[in-house]
């Protein structure tokens, strides 16, 4: 249109301006919506756990890290997973989806630590790198990871350690330990035995009547014993504490008389002559790990029983580019176009290797 032209009245040319500027509206609501929808097709996220958005490229980044790692790799193949796709450049949609549920449960994990005002110090990371490297075979392996994924797996341990420290109903420590040692004798102490062991309760009567007739329990365990690891030695068995033998056996040494026979024990291996030679408690010193231990399976037991909640109870939201997310008795990230996986009832949460819950 020529500017000067005066063919068209002020009032028509002022209507032509709105409707322009009405179209170009019309053009850039309709530009937005169409980048939004692209954006929205595009998935930038993994998944979403209470509100937290896992990226898609973490989980890149954590299979390039396991891809890379020769070593590793093979040694995840080894067990029967496929870490890479069928394709160049591309990763096993199951192992991806596996990698995606070990980073929720890790979440979760972070989550309830900022929930109980528990924090990571610099000894917890400093036993986390040492137990990450055994865990995936070393350090020669964990040190062929770069730095930045040595610290993310150490961190990552390193949370879920503190967190069931912080679960378990016992505090943890050498102080902790002793008491509760002081606290549980019984959990530590300790039978000493001899034992014959024979087919039938007619053979153990006629053994236990030899033995108080003067003969040798030593001897005769030699000649009889089915059981010939013992019955070599003359039918010792040393010292242990509960939850080694079977229940009928473990009764019977921890709870009958010292230094005398007893009558026939039966279990599933057949007739038990017993002698309990002593019952004691070992000195703290002797057992401190055993105790440690003890305190860390609470902890452990706790952890389980808080993970198991916190994922039924988790709002997860994945992206269809990994999967989708399946509720039930084992809530987990089932992999595209994937059949169900039989549930188990205790989530896994290996800092490292992804095996299949």
């Amino acid at each position: 249109m020529n500017l000067l032209d005066r063919s068209v009245t002020p009032d028509a040319g002022a209507s032509a301006s709105r409707r322009v500027r009405h179209g170009r509206l019309i053009a850039l609501v309709v530009a937005i919506a169409a980048l939004a929808a692209a954006c929205n097709n595009a998935s930038p996220f993994a998944a979403r756990v209470n509100g937290h958005t896992i990226s898609a490229d973490s989980v890149q980044s954590e299979l390039a890290h396991i891809a890379g790692n020769e070593p590793y790799r093979a040694a995840i193949e080894a067990s029967g997973l496929n870490v890479l796709g069928e394709s160049d450049g591309t990763y096993d949609a199951a192992f991806a989806a596996q990698v995606l549920n070990r980073q929720i449960l890790f979440q979760l994990v972070r989550e309830e630590l900022e929930n109980l005002g528990a924090a990571v110090g610099a000894d917890d990371l400093a036993a986390a790198r040492a137990n990450v490297a055994a865990q995936v075979g070393g350090d020669e392996v964990f040190a062929a990871f770069n730095d930045e994924y040595q610290e993310s797996l150490a961190f990552r341990t390193a949370e879920v350690t503190v967190l069931q420290q912080a679960l378990a109903s016992a505090p943890t420590g050498p102080e902790a330990a002793r008491s509760f040692y002081d606290e549980n004798p019984d959990l530590f102490e300790q039978a000493c035995a001899h034992h014959i062991l024979v087919d039938s309760e007619e053979e153990a009567s006629d053994v236990i009547a030899r033995v108080e007739g003067g003969e040798s329990f030593d001897d005769l365990a030699q000649e009889l014993s089915i059981d010939t690891g013992s019955g070599a030695v003359g039918g010792d068995l040393g010292c242990a504490p509960r939850g080694v033998y079977v229940p009928e056996f473990e009764e019977a040494i921890f709870s009958g008389p010292v230094g005398e026979l007893q009558d026939p024990v039966q279990s599933q291996f057949g007739f038990h002559v017993i002698r309990v030679d002593s019952r004691e408690v070992p000195p703290f010193a002797e057992v401190e790990a055993e105790v440690q231990q003890q305190l860390a399976t609470q902890g452990q037991d706790a952890f389980g029983t808080w993970l198991q909640e916190a994922v039924s109870n988790a709002d997860v939201d994945v992206s269809p580019r990994f999967g989708s997310w399946s509720e039930g008795l084992a809530p987990s990230v089932v992999p595209p176009d994937a059949p169900q996986r039989p549930a188990d009832p205790t989530p896994d949460l290996d800092p490292v290797t992804p095996i299949e819950p």
